[in-house]
């Protein structure tokens, strides 16, 4: 399943490139492309087998990933996160899954963990009400999800036995929710994250789930509550691929002036033309190392060690941040060529200075993960 689903990104390749000024134009995925990587199974790749999905590894993933956002980084991105279905469905019971996700099984999903709302405990469930901003993929998934606060019915926060808010998330249909027209950004344009609201929407308790709960699945992919963030990574690394190879290809036939030699003579071009590669390579190696180490543990049973997390988290930003740092040399060798909008070089850097203001990747956080692999665990929530 893991070449299958490959060679289908690879196939949607051209069509990608082709419809990438109409995704950043129009601040979304075209309806044709969404339906088409549904078709693939490719919103379905971390959905379990027995609901067809082909339940990929997490290093898998980052390649499927990695290869969609080559062609488009807003592509890239919605897939990271819309077949995250395979993973919250984990959490709710099999007649809710099949209920909430009957119209599109492996389609889409979008949603939003932080809690931009409260969520009023009444009979059979809660009643929300908030904003939620970044909804990626929010005009082409048939089911969102919203994190909340939960509250008594005199708006009090309830807690949880460590005196900390209780933080659930919730599933809806997407028609539930009104859309609020926010994104226009500088980078991610084609992906659509607007915020959405709900007024006073009413959802069961079992379509609900407690993001740090256990999974209601045994399979190794579900167990690790944090697995659903590893694919991001694919993203910078298939921006900054593409970038790379794109240079190489103007090396070889921009003349610099006054010298009147190629690009790709210059000795400066040559050795940071090599700093890039190795900083894009050697990002790509270890976090695949490094997720690939962390599902050998949980596939044998085991609990990952504060070490592997803490080494898990940074891995995934530091293949942001080491893309980030290439396309930037990129973008400088590529002199005035990068300077037009239609260019590869603007539209990555623009895509990778957005996709690393995720707070996911951020790097004032990476504090939590040396404090890990110095042996301090993480006040607070669970960083994984």
């Amino acid at each position: 399943m893991a070449d299958t689903l490959l060679d289908e990104a690879k196939a949607l390749g051209p069509d990608i490139r082709a419809a990438a000024p109409t995704i950043e134009h129009d601040r979304a995925l075209p309806p044709d492309l969404v339906r088409r990587l549904t078709d693939a199974g490719i919103f379905g790749m971390a959905a379990p087998r027995d609901r067809g999905g082909a339940q990929l590894d997490p290093v898998d993933q980052i390649d499927v990933v990695e290869e969609l956002a080559y062609h488009d980084a807003s592509v890239g991105w919605c897939v990271m996160i819309g077949c995250d279905n395979g993973y919250w469905s984990s959490w709710l019971a099999p007649d809710v899954v099949e209920d909430l996700w009957k119209h599109d099984p492996l389609g889409a999903t979008g949603i939003v963990v932080a809690p931009g709302g409260m969520g009023v405990a009444v009979d059979g469930g809660y009643r929300l009400n908030g904003r939620w901003p970044f909804n990626s993929g929010r005009l082409h998934s048939r089911v969102t999800g919203a994190g909340f606060l939960v509250a008594g019915a005199d708006g009090s926060l309830s807690v949880d036995d460590a005196g900390r808010p209780m933080w659930r998330v919730a599933f809806f249909p997407t028609e539930s929710s009104e859309t609020v027209d926010t994104w226009n950004t500088t980078g991610l344009a084609g992906t659509g994250s607007h915020d959405f609201t709900l007024a006073d929407v009413f959802v069961p308790e079992e379509r609900t789930c407690d993001l740090f709960g256990p999974s209601q699945r045994d399979e190794p992919l579900y167990r690790f509550s944090s697995f659903f963030l590893a694919k991001m990574g694919g993203v910078p690394l298939g921006v900054a691929r593409r970038v790379l190879e794109e240079l190489a290809t103007l090396a070889a036939s921009k003349v610099q002036m006054p010298s009147m030699t190629h690009l790709r003579d210059d000795p400066f071009v040559k050795s940071e033309f090599a700093r890039a590669d190795a900083l894009v390579g050697s990002a790509r190696s270890w976090l695949r190392e490094v997720v690939g180490d962390l599902y050998a543990t949980v596939e044998a049973g085991g609990t990952p060690t504060l070490q592997q997390r803490g080494r898990y988290r940074m891995a995934i930003t530091h293949a942001f941040t080491s893309s980030k740092a290439a396309i930037e040399i990129a973008y400088e060798l590529a002199g005035s060529s990068a300077l037009y909008r239609p260019s590869i070089f603007d539209r990555a850097l623009r895509d990778i200075v957005t996709a690393c203001q995720h707070i996911v990747v951020q790097r004032k956080y990476t504090d939590a993960f040396g404090g890990a692999l110095l042996g301090l665990e993480p006040d607070g929530a669970p960083f994984v």
